[in-house]
């Protein structure tokens, strides 16, 4: 291991001399963020090792592991790097076995790779056992070995350590923390790190990490994001989870606006984006290693082909497996509507709907349906151990054999909201109160009986928190027993709203109030007040460059509708610049799940606080000329939440008329239905634009021409219905082609 060197930081707190007992590790509940700067980094970002590279770090345990008859904690780190010049890239993994020795003072580990080969009992990490003048690693600055020169005592956790002072104040220890160089120091006059700070699980005692970190560099400040890609459209969150105490999930539909598919998407802690993968996500679990999801296929127009999907992802998005079920094709509809999503103690990932349970192996090799017989749609399924469940339906907890026939039940007359299952224990939200149920389904205690409308609750850690809402404030509770230790309120910014608390913040998770998928995040410990928040205001709409779309039917040209191009004037009415803002406008036209909408993202943009700005948007298409009420509506300003948007909208009738002189008729198109190519017969040779475009309005071939004559290879396109539109500056028309 290298040896770290870095600049003095002093312990803010108590100091004493008095004797006192060994302060082992605690592997269980502590949390170690660290930031190292090395050529190469520490978990391999640049293998060349040229470039220098900043690692933030955060280390933790999670499981057991035995390596020559001894029991190690399995130690994790997630965090970011980030190579000199480049954006930072999440890192994650499993990095080394390490134990406490309490009886000798010390701490050993064996890394990663070497778990069975190993066969001693393991490399010294820290040696406690050392006296004033005694060896505490090596000081660059007078090339000798560094030395001991005091130790004293400090309290943070609520707990007395012994701190071992180095002559260089660059290899001090703190018993039970570590090397205030980070958990695993370096050795090098080059490379240098910090322990940033030190936390452990569920203790308020240590949460301060400006004592470890005078520079604040953890410390975390309101975020807002919403979900506005250029790419995707209205959207609505389905589920959320955090994942490894660092990472934020939120799957949810993108593209409301028209046929619906998901997205999984990840963030850290300070609202960046660090991932994000399609597929089919309705709800989301995690455990220490993976993330697993639960979606279902509808689709409107298709039947055969609806299944209940089951995914597993890795730590940066990348998917395991998919599988699903029923197979594909097969007869008649299929309907799931996703309601839980579980993993047991062996590994099977558990799904429940109103009326069924689907059960995935691990593997992903294997997926199969069992019909639950249950009075009452089922509203979750949680897996006791491999041979029995509990059922919750709207009034009733079932319990179950593995076979999932009911062994035993308990109801209310009241309506069950939710059940959480921690520790053999039922937390049951009936109506406006809480009770705790044992896994013999008898009511042990009420937590909660006082009329409290509890929206929501989640364990972290042994903590139970609780949501409940307030005119338009969230407030968040922790339980401790019947006593409520503490009571946090924050305005409430989102529809749908969901929380998740992490070790430094409060997440909320929603919809937008202009319908889009968002998340606010506040620090803790800082107040909650209203922050500054973007604030934009649709001033008017005007729309030019109207061109008349034709579709050729038995010779003749047909207008079906007109392009235009939109603008816009809009005003800042916030405190800050708007850089960026979305329009969305819901048009006429298309075909079964595929409709037609407007919806675009302008980027670049400096309107400063009470100006306004006239933008020039992508062009639009509506369907028959008639439909001139045109409603077009601002979302996300700044990729952030509004919560103003009662000026966002507009409606503006428009007179259509275009000056398309050009004789439509001319162009033709054959063969239709055609199987290898097809040929469009341009008599002027104008260069035009040819595009053949599916049912759902994705653009599948798109070529250009500049003669009298263009073939399209059509082999390798799926058969089926198809639009081919053509544009060119002065004809736009559309036509229906069957591929055979």
């Amino acid at each position: 291991m290298k040896k770290l060197i870095i600049s003095v930081i002093v312990l803010m707190s108590s100091i004493t001399t008095f004797g006192q007992s060994y302060q082992p590790f605690d592997f269980e509940k502590g949390m170690w963020y660290c930031r190292y700067v090395t050529k190469g980094g520490m978990f391999g970002a640049d293998f060349e090792r040229t470039l220098y590279v900043t690692d933030s770090i955060k280390f933790y345990c999670n499981g057991d592991t035995t390596i020559n008859n001894f029991v190690f904690k399995k130690l994790y780190y997630s965090g970011f790097s980030s190579v000199q010049g480049l954006p930072e890239k999440p890192v994650s993994g499993y990095y080394t076995a390490i134990r406490n020795d309490t009886l000798n003072k010390k701490v050993l580990f064996v890394p990663a790779g070497y778990d069975s080969s190993y066969s001693s009992s393991g490399i010294v990490l820290y040696d406690f056992d050392i006296a004033v003048g005694d060896s505490i690693g090596y000081n660059y600055t007078t090339n000798k070995k560094d030395t001991v020169t005091s130790i004293d005592t400090v309290v943070y956790c609520n707990r007395a350590h012994r701190r071992f002072n180095s002559e260089s104040g660059r290899n001090t220890l703190i018993e039970g923390i570590g090397s205030i160089s980070g958990l695993f120091p370096l050795v090098s006059p080059t490379d240098y790190g910090t322990l940033l700070c030190y936390q452990e699980f569920g203790n308020s005692d240590c949460v301060d990490c400006k004592i470890f970190t005078p520079d604040d560099y953890l410390t975390q400040t309101f975020w807002s994001k919403v979900i506005d890609d250029l790419h995707k459209n209205l959207s609505y969150i389905t589920d959320k989870a955090l994942f490894r105490d660092s990472v934020i999930l939120v799957s949810g539909v993108v593209s409301e606006a028209t046929c619906h598919y998901h997205n999984l998407f990840a963030f850290n802690l300070k609202g960046q984006k660090l991932w994000e993968t399609h597929g089919t996500q309705d709800l989301i679990c995690v455990d220490s290693n993976f993330i697993y999801t639960a979606g279902f296929t509808f689709i409107d127009d298709i039947a055969g082909i609806e299944q209940i999907i089951i995914s597993k992802y890795d730590s940066e998005g990348k998917e395991i497996f998919s599988i699903g079920y029923p197979d594909v094709p097969h007869q008649g509809n299929y309907e799931f509507i996703p309601k839980s999503i579980g993993v047991s103690s062996d590994g099977k990932i558990i799904v429940s709907s109103e009326t069924s349970v689907v059960l995935a192996d691990s593997g992903g090799n294997s997926i199969h349906e069992i019909q639950i017989d249950v009075q009452g749609a089922i509203q979750s399924v949680y897996s006791i151990n491999p041979e029995s469940f509990l059922i919750t339906t709207q009034n009733t907890i079932f319990q179950t054999d593995q076979s999932f026939s009911t062994t035993d039940s308990v109801s209310f007359t009241g309506t069950i909201k939710k059940t959480l299952l921690q520790n053999d224990t039922v937390y049951a939200v009936v109506d406006t109160e809480l009770f705790l149920i044992d896994l013999n389904l008898n009511i042990t205690d009420t937590l909660i009986s006082n009329g409290l409308e509890i929206q929501n609750m989640e364990f972290v850690g042994n903590d139970l928190w609780i949501s409940s809402f307030e005119d338009e404030y969230i407030n968040l509770a922790i339980l401790h027993g019947k006593e409520t230790a503490a009571t946090v309120t924050f305005p409430k910014m989102l529809n749908e709203t969901e929380f998740i608390v992490t070790d430094n913040s409060f997440v909320f998770a929603g919809n937008s109030f202009s319908n889009q998928i968002g998340l606010y995040s506040y620090p803790k410990n800082e107040a909650t007040e209203q922050p500054n928040i973007p604030d934009i205001e649709l001033i008017d709409l005007n729309i030019s460059n109207i061109r008349f779309a034709y579709y050729l039917f038995m010779g003749d040209s047909i207008v079906i509708g007109y392009f235009f191009t939109p603008e816009v004037i809009v005003k800042n009415n916030g405190a800050d610049t708007i850089k960026s803002f979305a329009v969305f406008a819901d048009l006429h036209g298309g075909m079964n799940c595929g409709q037609n909408f407007f919806y675009t993202k302008t980027d670049g943009l400096e309107i400063l606080p009470g100006q306004s700005q006239t933008v020039m948007l992508s062009g639009g298409y509506e369907e028959d000329i008639k439909n001139n009420l045109l409603c077009f509506q601002l979302l996300a300003p700044n990729s952030e939440i509004e919560t103003q948007v009662g000026s966002n909208s507009i409606c503006k009738t428009f007179t259509i008329t275009a000056t398309d002189k050009y004789k439509k008729s001319e162009i033709t198109v054959y063969p239709n239905p055609c199987v290898d190519f097809l040929v469009i017969e341009n008599p002027s040779a104008e260069p035009l634009t040819a595009e053949i475009i599916d049912l759902n309005g994705k653009v599948i071939i798109k070529e250009h021409a500049g003669s009298q004559s263009k073939t399209i290879d059509t082999k390798h396109i799926k058969p089926g219905f198809y639009i081919l539109k053509i544009t060119s500056d002065s004809v736009t028309f559309t036509q229906t082609i069957i591929k055979q």
